[in-house]
This record gives structure tokens, sequence and C-alpha cells, in this order.
């Protein structure tokens, strides 16, 4: 019988806590997951395939999703990777409110505002590019224009 190798299954095991904490955000909110869909453009039924484990849960999702919650994603990663201890939800056992340190915030949030500003400057970038490219087509085209005139 085949089975997953352990970092398979320790990846597998991740992926279901990331997911676990992303439903329990959303249950300790005032919102209801169609409230959230709504929030973040889902089409219905989506967040419930998302969380789930019926669609990857990617970094795209987990952005939208947690400004939708009007969480900082490094209240997100501090309640995920609490510091110390691991932070496990007992069924029908009420957690408390998220309650994360500024501290840890700012070492989990580390490098996601650098990470957007640096999306913002490539994208720049490429609308300078394109700029630049339409410009030289139209300067191509001009000078086109300009030797069939002079040849014609």
């Amino acid at each position: 019988m085949n089975r997953p190798t352990d970092i398979a299954r320790q990846a597998l095991a991740e992926t279901r806590r990331a997911l676990a904490c992303v439903r329990d955000l959303i249950e300790d909110s005032d919102l209801l997951q169609r409230d959230v869909e709504d929030r973040v453009g889902f089409s219905r039924g989506y967040l419930s395939q998302l969380l789930n484990g019926h669609i990857d849960l990617k970094v795209r999702h987990l952005e939208p999703l947690l400004e939708a919650l009007g969480l900082l994603p490094g209240q997100y990663f501090g309640a995920l990777f609490p510091p110390g201890r691991r932070r496990v939800r007992r069924s029908g056992r009420p957690r408390p409110p998220l309650k994360v340190s500024k501290d840890v915030i700012r070492i989990y949030g580390f490098g996601i505002a650098e990470a957007r500003e640096l999306r913002r400057r490539l994208e720049q970038c490429e609308e300078r590019l394109e700029e630049m490219a339409r410009s030289d087509a139209v300067a191509a085209l001009a000078a086109a224009r300009r030797g069939d005139q002079a040849g014609g």
C-alpha cells in the first residue's frame, strides 16, 4: 500500500490547520460565510469549497479574506503560529477573541507591506514598459508612413 511520506502528511496537516484557523476566524466574526464571500468577491459556495479543502488555499485567497474580516495578516499568522505554544481549538469549546500582541503582528506581518509595495512597483514598471512599447510602435508606424510618403 502506498502511504504518503511524513513530509506530505505534515503538509496536509498544516494545510488543514491553516484552513481551520480561517474557519475559526470567520466563526468568531459577526459575518456569515455568504457575507464574507460578498466582501471578497467569491461566487456562492466558493468559500465553503475552499474551507473544506476542495480548492487549495493560496495567499491570493488569504489576503482578501483577512481584509474582509478586518484582520491584518500578522494577526492571522500570530494565531496560526502562536509564539511558545500551539493554538488548538477544541470542538465545542469557545475560544477567547483573537488577541495577539503588536510585537507578534509586526513579526508575522513583516515583509507583507514590502511585498505589496514591490508588487505595486512591478505593476508600474509593467505599465511603463507597455507605454514605451506603444510609443515605439507609434514611432515605427510614423517612420513607416514617412517612408511610404517619401517613396510614393
